[in-house]
């Protein structure tokens, strides 16, 4: 069936041998089709069918192996961070083994990072992959102060500074396993320099000072999704337990747990419900730039990306997604989402009031260039007020346009 065949062309592609696969069928002119032939005796079974064998339509596989030396450039575009170039080469076939070897590099107003990768997605056997990095880069944080406001049934964030995340040098080691593309399984170690400045129109000061983190992770990821960005139908399941160890000459150690599950229900066959639900918990020792955060269009409404940050976080969604095969030339989707959450620095502070609430609507384009997003948000919560009991946080407009390598 078509959709067997769709799913057997991402299989082949996700292998990471091909960089193109089709799948088409294919008539065979010399085929004279099934024949009855009817005998002139008085069996029961009087008549006989005979079918060429070998014969008749024939399903085609068509696939491209991946270039050997690659160039990419990419550009994207958001209202978080503006725009922001990259850069790439990549020998994605050393000596034809498979092995693949790249080159990064973004530059932006408020981001910068570059990276160095040798990657193999089938090491020793088919279940096996590799993954060796090094990299570097710096990040622009915002830091906001919230207040509610509930004389006059507000939510008031001002920006009360930014803040510079260093990530001075990393390694990343990563053996893994996968099943069925599906599945993945693996265990990661870190070995990573950070420090931190607060940036101001005097100039720079020191927020945290370098420090050395050598982290260990283990994460499972299933994905069943037809589509990462606009799923219609599938489950994403992803989960990871890391710590980081002051052995081997780090600076910090803490514990940091994750999961997030997000399920696509098909209504039908363009209208999809999405629930969605993260729970993030570590202890009071995690530093600053491995916390969890929410905020951002694809995080939650209402709320600038980074805006809250925790050592603990919770967060839920629900969304009613539209697909518009080609509504204007391009594949576009329109969604509408409910989100619910909270991020709190010390597990005694958790109440449910603490909750927030944000609401939003996007349209989004499945363009050659990459994807476009638009979208606007509000983000309200509930107080003890007879008077004011809904406090309105201002509305957010949100795009993304483009891609990042």
């Amino acid at each position: 069936t078509s959709d067997l065949a769709d799913k057997g062309v991402r299989n082949l592609t996700a292998t990471g041998y091909y960089s193109f696969a089709s799948v088409d069928i294919v008539h065979d002119s010399s085929w004279r089709g099934t024949q009855f032939v009817v005998g002139n005796d008085t069996l029961p079974q009087a008549v006989r069918i005979y079918r060429d064998a070998g014969r008749g339509p024939k399903l085609r596989i068509t696939v491209e192996e991946r270039a050997l030396n690659v160039m990419r450039l990419g550009v994207l575009a958001d209202n978080e961070f503006g725009a922001q170039f990259s850069l790439g080469y990549a020998n994605e076939s050393i000596f034809g083994t498979g092995v693949e070897f790249s080159l990064k590099g973004g530059l932006g107003p408020f981001s910068r990072y570059a990276s160095a990768t040798l990657s193999d997605p089938r090491l020793f056997t088919a279940f096996t992959t590799f993954l060796l990095q090094g990299y570097t880069g710096y990040k622009d944080i915002k830091s906001y102060d919230i207040h509610n406001d509930i004389p006059n049934g507000a939510i008031n964030t001002t920006i009360t500074g930014v803040v510079r995340e260093f990530n001075d040098y990393g390694f990343r080691l990563r053996f893994g396993g996968e099943v069925g593309r599906t599945v993945a399984l693996n265990a990661e170690v870190r070995i990573e320099g950070w420090h931190a400045n607060s940036i101001n129109s005097t100039g720079s000061q020191p927020v945290s000072p370098p420090m050395r983190n050598n982290a260990f992770r283990g994460e499972l990821v299933i994905d069943s999704r037809d589509d990462a960005a606009y799923p219609h139908e599938g489950t994403f399941i992803k989960g990871y337990y890391e710590i980081g160890t002051r052995s081997f000459g780090g600076d910090l150690g803490y514990t940091k747990i994750f999961g997030q599950m997000d399920m696509a229900i098909p209504l039908s066959g363009l209208h999809t419900l999405i629930p969605s639900a993260a729970i993030g918990v570590a202890d009071k020792t995690l530093p600053r730039w491995e916390q969890f955060s929410l905020g951002g269009i694809n995080s939650f409404y209402g709320l600038n990306e980074y805006e809250k940050r925790g050592h603990q976080m919770v967060r839920g969604s629900l969304t009613y997604q539209i697909g518009i095969p080609y509504g204007i030339l391009f594949p576009t989707f329109v969604s509408v989402r409910y989100d619910l959450g909270a991020t709190w620095l010390a597990p005694e502070q958790i109440k449910f009031e603490a909750f927030v609430h944000g609401i939003g609507a996007q349209i989004g384009f499945k363009t050659p260039i990459g994807l476009a997003r638009f979208a606007i948000g509000e983000n309200f919560s509930f107080a003890h007020s007879d008077k004011k009991p809904l406090l309105m946080n201002t509305l957010r407009f949100y795009f993304s346009i483009g891609g990042n390598l």
